[in-house]
């Protein structure tokens, strides 16, 4: 079951290389099929998808092989690349947490930390966009209701009705 296992990601892999990134992910769920806990399967299914613009299925086979294996490589790949299938959708904070999940694995990794500075950017400039709130500015009161009358116009109108 293994060798079957591993030969059909050998498969995907060649397809992959190829850039026929449909076959490649077929090969990989195929593999996924006989062991759901395949931790390469499982991020290199993710990396057809992505291939593919399928950014938010991607991301959801990165954060599983995250979370299915030990390997610290194979942690660092999925997490950098759901970092950069988060940045596609512009889900920066989603972004910047793949990517300071990726430089805890791999401190020393460039990519991820550019990466990283590229998507706190990007909510800075978000952030920097939004109507902020002024807090000098006095409450504004609320209109008065229109149908209420001041005293005097009050009188004037009773004097009216006596004459």
């Amino acid at each position: 079951m293994a060798q079957k296992e591993n030969t059909t990601i050998i498969d995907g892999n060649k397809a992959y290389e190829k850039g026929d990134y449909v076959s490649a992910e077929n090969y990989y769920s195929s593999a996924i099929a006989i062991n759901g806990e395949n931790a390469i399967a499982l991020l290199n299914k993710g990396n057809a998808l992505h291939k593919q613009g399928k950014f938010t299925e991607a991301a959801t086979f990165f954060d599983a092989a995250i979370t299915l294996t030990n390997n610290n490589v194979i942690k660092n790949k999925a997490a950098y690349n759901k970092g950069v299938a988060e940045a596609k959708q512009k889900n920066w904070s989603n972004a910047v947490s793949a990517f300071k999940q990726a430089l805890k694995l791999a401190p020393t990794d460039v990519d991820a930390r550019e990466n990283l500075q590229k998507a706190m950017n990007e909510i800075k400039k978000q952030n920097a966009n939004k109507p902020q709130p002024n807090k000098n500015k006095p409450n504004e009161q609320k209109p008065k209701d229109q149908n209420k009358m001041s005293k005097e116009q009050m009188e004037n109108e009773l004097n009216k009705l006596r004459d």
